[in-house]
């Protein structure tokens, strides 16, 4: 993958990229935008929380995924369907910034926790 994933990115983006080397797999681009020392410090911290983008086109699969993001004191955002994980890729707005969930929000044109799209 390395460079020549780098030259040649996938139109879909790196989780794109992923599906397409494993059809059919439920996969779904989460945990990635945020660095872990970020999360490990930021989990469970009062007020807004740290957000984590989620984009995946199994539906079942990604409230997995914000499940798990709920349980681990983090906001999960729900973006879209796996090919939006290219809007918080590196050299994105939102990556690596640990933004909070309403931030995020804001960001990708959501209006509440409750917007599923």
């Amino acid at each position: 993958m390395g460079k020549r994933h780098a030259r040649h990115p996938h139109p879909k983006g790196s989780a794109g990229w992923a599906a397409a080397m494993f059809p059919g797999a439920r996969w779904v681009k989460a945990f990635n935008t945020v660095n872990f020392k970020t999360l490990q410090a930021e989990a469970d911290r009062k007020g807004d929380r740290v957000g984590i983008p989620l984009a995946g086109d199994d539906p079942d699969a990604v409230q997995t995924a914000a499940t798990l993001a709920r349980d681990a004191g983090l906001d999960p955002v729900i973006v879209g369907p796996l090919a939006r994980g290219k809007d918080f890729e590196p050299n994105t707005r939102p990556y690596n910034t640990g933004m909070s969930g309403v931030e995020l929000r804001t960001l990708f044109g959501q209006s509440s926790p409750a917007e599923r799209v």
